[in-house]
């Protein structure tokens, strides 16, 4: 197949069973470090998101998460499967070739 005359085929959107496939091969396959690191790096990004939120005034509580979150729940829902796909490519990067 030649990409550049053919294409590629589209990304397909990927199923919930397509995201819970990818994070057990991870928990089974990845090196536990690469795990704990991108778990690490999560935590951090979190905790900058919060103290940004906070530098700002802006508080976020249980409800205002839930309003956000249901805005656009199916939207919300794709955006999240997606995140998590990352996650797992992020992982398996570490590992190298």
């Amino acid at each position: 197949m030649d990409i550049f005359k053919e294409g590629l085929e589209p990304v397909k959107e990927p199923t919930q069973e397509d995201v819970v496939d990818a994070i057990n091969m991870i928990l089974d396959k990845a090196p536990k470090w690469a795990i704990v690191e991108e778990l690490e790096e999560i935590a951090e990004y979190i905790l900058i998101l919060e103290k940004a939120l906070e530098k700002n005034g802006i508080a976020l509580d249980k409800n205002d998460m839930n309003e956000i979150k249901f805005e656009d729940e199916e939207e919300f829902k794709k955006e999240k499967k997606w995140l998590l796909l990352h996650f797992v490519g992020k992982i398996i990067k570490k590992e190298g070739p």
